[in-house]
Protein backbone atom coordinates (compact mmCIF):
# COMPACT_ATOMS: atom_id res chain seq x y z
CA UNK A 1 0.00 0.00 0.00
CA UNK A 2 1.03 3.63 0.13
CA UNK A 3 -0.10 7.07 -0.97
CA UNK A 4 -3.02 7.04 1.49
CA UNK A 5 -5.08 4.66 -0.64
CA UNK A 6 -7.17 3.99 2.48
CA UNK A 7 -8.23 7.00 4.56
CA UNK A 8 -11.24 8.23 6.54
CA UNK A 9 -13.07 11.55 6.63
CA UNK A 10 -15.73 13.04 8.90
CA UNK A 11 -16.91 16.62 8.52
CA UNK A 12 -18.15 16.68 12.13
CA UNK A 13 -15.26 15.07 13.98
CA UNK A 14 -12.88 18.01 14.20
CA UNK A 15 -10.20 17.07 16.74
CA UNK A 16 -12.47 14.62 18.59
CA UNK A 17 -11.36 10.97 18.61
CA UNK A 18 -12.90 8.49 16.21
CA UNK A 19 -12.63 4.71 16.17
CA UNK A 20 -11.41 2.55 13.31
CA UNK A 21 -11.56 -1.24 12.99
CA UNK A 22 -9.46 -2.95 10.33
CA UNK A 23 -9.52 -6.63 9.46
CA UNK A 24 -7.79 -8.63 6.75
CA UNK A 25 -8.65 -11.87 5.00
CA UNK A 26 -5.75 -14.03 3.75
CA UNK A 27 -3.08 -11.75 5.18
CA UNK A 28 -2.02 -9.35 7.93
CA UNK A 29 -1.94 -5.56 8.29
CA UNK A 30 0.71 -3.17 9.60
CA UNK A 31 0.17 0.56 10.08
CA UNK A 32 2.92 3.00 9.07
CA UNK A 33 2.90 4.45 12.61
CA UNK A 34 0.94 4.08 15.83
CA UNK A 35 1.66 7.58 17.13
CA UNK A 36 -1.41 9.19 18.69
CA UNK A 37 -3.44 5.98 18.58
CA UNK A 38 -4.93 3.91 21.41
CA UNK A 39 -5.53 0.22 20.66
CA UNK A 40 -8.28 -1.99 22.04
CA UNK A 41 -7.60 -4.86 19.60
CA UNK A 42 -4.22 -5.67 18.08
CA UNK A 43 -1.01 -3.68 18.11
CA UNK A 44 -0.90 -2.13 14.66
CA UNK A 45 1.77 -4.52 13.44
CA UNK A 46 1.18 -7.90 11.78
CA UNK A 47 -2.49 -8.05 12.82
CA UNK A 48 -5.36 -9.83 11.10
CA UNK A 49 -7.63 -7.40 12.95
CA UNK A 50 -7.11 -4.22 14.93
CA UNK A 51 -9.29 -1.54 16.54
CA UNK A 52 -7.93 1.84 17.61
CA UNK A 53 -8.93 5.38 18.55
CA UNK A 54 -7.38 8.70 17.56
CA UNK A 55 -7.93 11.97 15.77
CA UNK A 56 -8.57 11.99 12.04
CA UNK A 57 -5.06 13.36 11.53
CA UNK A 58 -3.36 10.63 13.56
CA UNK A 59 -5.45 7.89 11.96
CA UNK A 60 -4.86 9.03 8.38
CA UNK A 61 -1.14 9.38 9.07
CA UNK A 62 -1.13 5.77 10.30
CA UNK A 63 -3.13 4.61 7.27
CA UNK A 64 -0.79 6.40 4.85
CA UNK A 65 1.56 3.53 4.04
CA UNK A 66 -0.65 0.75 5.45
CA UNK A 67 0.99 -2.57 4.55
CA UNK A 68 -0.96 -5.67 3.62
CA UNK A 69 1.20 -8.83 3.68
CA UNK A 70 -0.49 -11.91 2.21
CA UNK A 71 -0.21 -15.26 3.96
CA UNK A 72 2.78 -17.35 2.93
CA UNK A 73 2.37 -18.94 -0.51
CA UNK A 74 -1.17 -17.57 -0.87
CA UNK A 75 -2.47 -16.20 -4.15
CA UNK A 76 -5.98 -15.19 -5.08
CA UNK A 77 -8.38 -12.60 -3.69
CA UNK A 78 -7.83 -10.94 -0.31
CA UNK A 79 -9.78 -8.26 1.48
CA UNK A 80 -9.31 -5.39 3.91
CA UNK A 81 -12.42 -4.38 5.84
CA UNK A 82 -12.50 -0.81 7.22
CA UNK A 83 -15.12 0.32 9.73
CA UNK A 84 -15.01 3.86 11.12
CA UNK A 85 -17.15 5.16 13.98
CA UNK A 86 -17.46 8.83 14.95
CA UNK A 87 -18.37 7.96 18.57
CA UNK A 88 -21.15 10.53 18.39
CA UNK A 89 -18.67 13.41 18.58
CA UNK A 90 -20.95 16.18 17.31
CA UNK A 91 -24.39 16.52 15.78
CA UNK A 92 -27.58 14.59 16.38
CA UNK A 93 -28.18 10.88 16.05
CA UNK A 94 -25.53 9.46 18.34
CA UNK A 95 -22.57 7.40 17.16
CA UNK A 96 -22.56 6.70 13.44
CA UNK A 97 -20.35 4.35 11.48
CA UNK A 98 -19.35 3.50 7.93
CA UNK A 99 -17.97 0.23 6.57
CA UNK A 100 -15.95 -0.27 3.40
CA UNK A 101 -14.19 -3.18 1.74
CA UNK A 102 -10.95 -3.06 -0.27
CA UNK A 103 -10.26 -6.02 -2.56
CA UNK A 104 -6.69 -7.11 -3.29
CA UNK A 105 -5.64 -9.51 -6.02
CA UNK A 106 -2.58 -11.43 -4.81
CA UNK A 107 -0.73 -12.73 -7.85
CA UNK A 108 1.33 -15.94 -7.72
CA UNK A 109 5.14 -15.98 -7.79
CA UNK A 110 7.52 -18.80 -8.57
CA UNK A 111 8.74 -20.05 -5.19
CA UNK A 112 12.10 -21.84 -5.10
CA UNK A 113 12.05 -25.61 -4.67
CA UNK A 114 13.69 -27.40 -1.75
CA UNK A 115 15.63 -30.61 -1.33
CA UNK A 116 16.71 -32.66 1.67
CA UNK A 117 19.86 -34.49 2.69
CA UNK A 118 19.42 -38.19 2.02
CA UNK A 119 21.32 -41.36 2.90
CA UNK A 120 20.91 -44.38 0.62
CA UNK A 121 21.95 -47.95 1.35
CA UNK A 122 23.32 -50.63 -0.93
CA UNK A 123 24.93 -54.02 -0.15
CA UNK A 124 28.71 -54.36 -0.41
CA UNK A 125 30.01 -54.62 -3.99
CA UNK A 126 26.55 -53.68 -5.34
CA UNK A 127 26.01 -50.56 -7.50
CA UNK A 128 23.20 -48.22 -6.43
CA UNK A 129 20.95 -46.68 -9.08
CA UNK A 130 19.56 -43.34 -7.93
CA UNK A 131 15.85 -42.51 -8.02
CA UNK A 132 14.30 -39.06 -8.21
CA UNK A 133 12.84 -39.63 -4.75
CA UNK A 134 16.38 -39.85 -3.34
CA UNK A 135 16.75 -36.10 -3.75
CA UNK A 136 13.86 -35.10 -1.45
CA UNK A 137 12.41 -32.57 -3.90
CA UNK A 138 9.48 -30.41 -2.78
CA UNK A 139 7.89 -27.28 -4.27
CA UNK A 140 4.94 -25.35 -2.86
CA UNK A 141 3.93 -24.27 -6.36
CA UNK A 142 1.28 -26.60 -7.70
CA UNK A 143 2.27 -28.40 -10.88
CA UNK A 144 6.02 -27.84 -10.60
CA UNK A 145 8.12 -30.98 -10.89
CA UNK A 146 11.83 -31.77 -10.61
CA UNK A 147 13.53 -31.14 -13.96
CA UNK A 148 17.20 -31.64 -13.04
CA UNK A 149 19.71 -31.86 -10.19
CA UNK A 150 23.10 -30.22 -9.96
CA UNK A 151 26.00 -32.07 -8.34
CA UNK A 152 27.56 -29.19 -6.41
CA UNK A 153 30.42 -31.11 -4.76
CA UNK A 154 31.71 -34.61 -5.26
CA UNK A 155 34.06 -36.40 -2.85
CA UNK A 156 34.22 -40.16 -3.41
CA UNK A 157 36.42 -42.70 -1.63
CA UNK A 158 39.18 -44.31 -3.67
CA UNK A 159 37.87 -46.87 -6.13
CA UNK A 160 34.25 -45.64 -5.98
CA UNK A 161 32.50 -43.98 -8.92
CA UNK A 162 29.40 -41.94 -9.63
CA UNK A 163 28.53 -42.26 -13.28
CA UNK A 164 25.91 -41.00 -15.69
CA UNK A 165 25.41 -43.45 -18.53
CA UNK A 166 28.81 -44.96 -17.82
CA UNK A 167 30.71 -41.64 -17.72
CA UNK A 168 32.13 -40.22 -14.48
CA UNK A 169 30.12 -37.35 -13.04
CA UNK A 170 32.01 -34.16 -12.14
CA UNK A 171 31.24 -31.38 -9.64
CA UNK A 172 28.97 -28.76 -11.16
CA UNK A 173 27.35 -31.19 -13.58
CA UNK A 174 23.59 -30.89 -14.19
CA UNK A 175 21.73 -34.17 -14.56
CA UNK A 176 18.24 -34.23 -16.02
CA UNK A 177 15.32 -35.86 -14.24
CA UNK A 178 14.75 -37.91 -17.38
CA UNK A 179 18.25 -39.39 -17.12
CA UNK A 180 17.69 -40.26 -13.46
CA UNK A 181 14.29 -41.78 -14.23
CA UNK A 182 15.95 -43.87 -16.93
CA UNK A 183 18.28 -45.37 -14.28
CA UNK A 184 21.41 -43.76 -15.71
CA UNK A 185 22.84 -42.23 -12.51
CA UNK A 186 24.73 -45.00 -10.72
CA UNK A 187 27.05 -45.08 -7.72
CA UNK A 188 29.48 -48.01 -7.61
CA UNK A 189 31.33 -48.56 -4.34
CA UNK A 190 34.96 -49.65 -4.18
CA UNK A 191 35.47 -53.39 -4.11
CA UNK A 192 34.86 -54.91 -0.65
CA UNK A 193 34.16 -51.45 0.84
CA UNK A 194 31.43 -50.85 3.41
CA UNK A 195 30.34 -48.12 5.80
CA UNK A 196 29.26 -44.51 5.27
CA UNK A 197 30.80 -42.82 2.22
Amino acid sequence: AGGNQISITDVDAGTSPVAVALSAANGVLTLSTTAGLTFTVGTGSGDTSMTFFGTLGAINTALDGLIFAPNANYNGLAWISVTSNDLGATGLGGALQDSDLATINVTPVNDPPAGTDTTVTTPEDTPYTFLLSDFGYTDVDSGDSLSAVRIETLALPGGATLQLSGVNVVAGQIISAAAINAGNLVFTPAANANGTM
